[in-house]
C-alpha cells in the first residue's frame, strides 16, 4: 500500500547465516508512486538471532532514509514482535536493547510517520536485497537505480 503524498516508504528485511556468522540486511525506499528511489543490501559481521537482526534492518533503513534525505517516512517490516518493541518502548534486553535506544534517538529527530507491521509477501523486495547482501564483500547502495537482484520483483509489481 503506498505512502501519503510526499511521504517516503521505507521497507527493510533481515537474513542470519549463522554458521557464517553473517547478517544480511536489505532496505528498498519508494515515493508515494511506488517507484524505487533508492536501496541497499548491507552485510553485518554478527551471528544475530532474527529478532535483533531485523530490529538492526529497521535501524538501517532510518539510517539510509536521513542519510539520503528521504523524509518524511513511513516504514514497514514483517517482524510483528519488532514492530510492537520499537512502537512500546520494548524491553531492553543484551541482544537489543543498544539498537532500540537508537531507534528511538533516531525517531525523535526524524519525521517518521509511522512503523507498521505487513506480511512477509509485501516485503519479498527488501528480502531479496538481504539475501544478496550475504553473497557480498561491501555494503551496496543504489540511487534512482534498480539493482538486477530485484529486477524481476519490481516489474512482476507493475499493474499490466
Amino acid at each position: 500500500m503506498p505512502p501519503e503524498a510526499g511521504v517516503f516508504k521505507i521497507n527493510c528485511d533481515a537474513v542470519v547465516e549463522t554458521g557464517a556468522c553473517k547478517t544480511g540486511i536489505g532496505v528498498v525506499i519508494r515515493d508515494e508512486a511506488g517507484f524505487v528511489l533508492a536501496s541497499c543490501s548491507q552485510i553485518i559481521s554478527a551471528n544475530f538471532d532474527l529478532e535483533t537482526a531485523k530490529t538492526m534492518a529497521v535501524y538501517r533503513g532510518l539510517i539510509f532514509s536521513r542519510d539520503c534525505g528521504l523524509t518524511p517516512c513511513c516504514l514497514e517490516i514483517d517482524s510483528e514482535k519488532v514492530v510492537k518493541r520499537i512502537v512500546d518502548g520494548g524491553c531492553l534486553d543484551a541482544n537489543s536493547g543498544a539498537i532500540l535506544a537508537s531507534i528511538a534517538s533516531l525517531m525523535e529527530g526524524s519525521r517518521l510517520s509511522s512503523i507498521t507491521h505487513i506480511h512477509k509477501e509485501a516485503n519479498r523486495v527488501a528480502l531479496e536485497l538481504a539475501k544478496n547482501a550475504l553473497c557480498i564483500d561491501e555494503d551496496l547502495f543504489w540511487l534512482e537505480d534498480v539493482p538486477w537482484c530485484i529486477s524481476s520483483l519490481i516489474e512482476a509489481e507493475k499493474p499490466s
